[in-house]
């Protein structure tokens, strides 16, 4: 399965200290879907929360979008 990567505002894509939840999170989608054919990751500092969210949107490039962290985890 592909997993696209999209990074928001200049983020580099380097791993938080949060990482293994953002990896669960990823990995729950995929197995509660198996017929997805790819999964898009949007990536950026809680400080852009919003940025990240309006790209998602804005994009439009899936039919169902799913957010499981804000800018209430910094």
């Amino acid at each position: 399965m592909p997993i696209t990567n999209v990074l928001v505002n200049g983020f580099t894509g380097r791993q938080g200290p949060n990482n293994i939840e953002v990896a669960l999170d990823i990995e729950m989608v995929i197995s509660m879907a198996p017929g997805l054919s790819k999964v898009i990751v949007y990536e950026g500092t809680g400080a852009n929360a919003n940025a990240i969210l309006n790209r998602m949107a804005t994009e439009n490039l899936a039919k169902q979008l799913s957010s499981s962290w804000d800018s209430a985890h910094k």
